[in-house]
């Protein structure tokens, strides 16, 4: 099983803003089956900037109510355990997750930016939604986490079909690059990829 997930946040800066929403989604990484989700708002304790408001469409009204992370910290370990972890740019939701105290340092990460800077390099952009729209995938509200993980999910899936596409030279010359590597991360990948060569 894979998570897909992703963060919504008061800021960029970890150390100093504040987690507003969270979306978990694990999939089997075989056939994309969704076998859980979690979502949720969460309290921030500070106010959310109105920049932040009109790209997320969250407001400090929707989040008075919900959970602080601290109270729900049990459930998103309990609920992540030990599983590869999937995003787009994921440094950015794994930092704030770490900086809150979800320890996720050893869980595999899985990046479809990194995934996409091999196999979608002539793009002229990298990110989440251009990516999608290049791909033909649905993609509403972005900005709130479950809609954003959900696109993700589906990106990867497309990007692991376009290596598949790829002639055997090419896949070839990747597989050594990758085998290069000492890192958990990629060797993961490279497992996706290529199984048990």
């Amino acid at each position: 099983m894979i998570i897909g997930f992703d963060l919504e946040t008061t800021g960029l800066e970890k150390k100093y803003d504040k987690i507003i929403e969270i979306g978990l989604v694990k999939f089997d990484e075989s056939t994309f089956e969704i076998v859980d989700t979690y979502s949720t708002f969460v309290n921030p304790e500070i106010w959310i900037p109105e920049l932040i408001s009109n790209i997320t469409n969250i407001y400090d009204s929707d989040v008075e109510w919900a959970p602080k992370i601290s109270d729900i910290k049990n459930e998103l370990l309990d609920f992540i355990w030990n599983a590869p972890l999937l995003w787009h740019n994921i440094a950015f939701d794994t930092g704030f997750f770490i900086e809150n105290g979800i320890d996720v340092s050893q869980n595999i990460s899985l990046d479809t930016f990194f995934l996409a800077n091999f196999l979608r390099r002539y793009e002229k952009s990298l990110n989440l939604e251009m990516l999608c729209k290049s791909y033909d995938i649905w993609f509403s509200w972005a900005h709130r986490a479950i809609n954003d993980v959900h696109a993700t999910i589906n990106l990867f899936q497309k990007l692991l079909g376009t290596f598949w596409e790829l002639d055997e030279e090419k896949k070839k010359q990747l597989h050594y690059i990758f085998s290069l590597s000492e890192d958990k991360n990629i060797n993961y990948l490279e497992f996706l990829l290529y199984g048990d060569k």
